[in-house]
């Protein structure tokens, strides 16, 4: 697989893999380049030389990282919340006022070279530079936002995904949306922050020690612990996974199965509605409302507050979460490794679990049956991002997502979305647990 990790912030580097392209958006070096012009602005040599041509201005930050690195990054720091703030388009002001370190200044001071003490002399009576907005922006981030833009179009045959910093979607997302625009066809996987080996499987213990276990006559199930985060929901592929947007999630629990058959009986008592029959096999042809009344009587057997899934935490917990390897489906890009679908169910539901699981070790979020969810189904996402989204206030229809035995490989991606009315019943729809 082939990836492009974007990088704007000066913030580590993720360790380089097979087939890792990164593309450094953040232009330091630029910026020290034309702090120094600043600096040295209308300062002239004794034979009236101007200062950017007596010397290379562009070195003085440079140099003065080689010998103080923490104070160097305090310069810089400052430059990158301007940076995001012109990269988005929305400047707070016209001019920004820079602070120089003290350190800097001294530094400057004592050097050996006499036009780097002058620099100095100036800043220490001034203590500031102003930096203009618009030259900041048409010097600098206008240029990296065009080399990204024709970079991504001119390779975006090359890539299968691209990645960016959990940085760069918080505080950059109009710059994500645009590269967007010009890759549709490539997946935007939830590996904002790229996680080292060590680390992963430190996450993964911890979730396994997060999981809940139950048992209600007899029957257990689990409920699969998904760490909140943020992601992109949604994709360009159809209309109504239109817009992509950025979703925020709060952590919470989600079934490892769809709801079996036994679990079903075990609650409710009396036979399965199912028209397949099986003990393992999903429960099927039960509505939304009954759906309802199932989460209400085991909340009441349990004491906890068991619900469908919104649809948010449904396509985040499909994705993988925070362990997101940004698949097309629910563990793989392959849809034969996780899904009974119209090619290989042979028109019917099959055993839960005997397909791979995702990265969270959720089975089935593709294919074998729709899943309820709790939102009502809107056309279209709003554009801004979301907090814990519980989807539209009104509305007659509800969601349904995953995809079921006799749907196509498109119909069963993670981001493809469907509705049903609140009473449907049918023999390829059936839910999943959140708590």
């Amino acid at each position: 697989m082939k990836t492009l990790y974007i990088q704007i912030n000066s913030s580590p580097l993720p360790e380089r893999r097979e087939g890792m392209i990164i593309f450094d958006c953040n232009k330091t070096n630029s910026f020290c380049s034309f702090l120094g012009y600043e600096m040295v602005d209308e300062l002239r040599t004794p034979d009236g030389t101007p200062y950017y041509k007596a010397f290379q201005v562009g070195n003085l930050l440079v140099d003065f990282s080689k010998v103080n690195d923490r104070t160097y990054k305090s310069i810089i720091y400052q430059w990158e919340q301007i940076f995001r703030e012109l990269l988005e388009g929305h400047p707070e002001q016209d001019v920004y006022v820079f602070s120089i370190p003290s350190g800097y200044t001294d530094w400057l001071l004592h050097h050996e070279d006499v036009l780097y003490r002058k620099v100095g002399e100036r800043l220490s009576s001034e203590k500031e530079v102003r930096l203009s907005a618009k030259e900041l922006r048409d010097e600098i981030v206008f240029p990296v936002r065009a080399r990204l833009k024709s970079y991504i179009q001119e390779n975006k045959d090359f890539f299968d995904r691209i990645v960016f910093s959990d940085e760069a979607v918080k505080s950059s997302s109009r710059i994500v949306e645009e590269v967007k625009e010009v890759a549709e066809n490539i997946c935007f996987s939830r590996l904002f922050l790229w996680q080292e080996e060590e680390e992963r499987k430190k996450n993964e213990e911890i979730r396994k020690c997060s999981d809940q276990e139950f048992t209600v006559n007899d029957v257990s199930f689990t409920m699969v612990y998904v760490k909140g985060g943020s992601f992109y929901m949604g994709s360009n592929e159809n209309g109504n996974e239109k817009p992509v947007h950025l979703v925020t999630l709060s952590d919470y629990h989600i079934g490892r199965f769809p709801v079996t058959q036994k679990l079903w009986r075990a609650v409710m008592g009396g036979c399965s509605p199912s028209f397949f029959k099986g003990e393992d096999l999903p429960v099927e042809k039960v509505s939304w409302n009954e759906c309802q009344v199932f989460v209400r009587r085991l909340s009441e057997i349990t004491g906890k507050d068991f619900q469908l899934p919104t649809e948010a935490q449904w396509e985040y917990a499909a994705r993988g979460g925070v362990c997101s390897k940004g698949f097309r489906y629910a563990g793989s890009d392959d849809i034969d490794e996780v899904a009974w679908y119209d090619s290989n169910s042979d028109e019917k539901t099959h055993e839960l679990g005997s397909k791979m699981p995702n990265e969270l070790g959720l089975h089935d979020m593709n294919g074998n049956v729709w899943e309820w969810c709790n939102d009502r189904y809107a056309s279209s996402y709003p554009p801004s991002p979301e907090t814990d989204p519980k989807g539209p206030d009104s509305g007659s229809s509800r969601v349904l997502r995953g995809g079921g035995w006799s749907n196509n490989p498109s119909r069963c991606s993670v981001a493809n979305r469907h509705s049903a009315s609140l009473g449907d019943r049918y023999y390829n729809l059936g839910f999943r647990l959140a708590l």
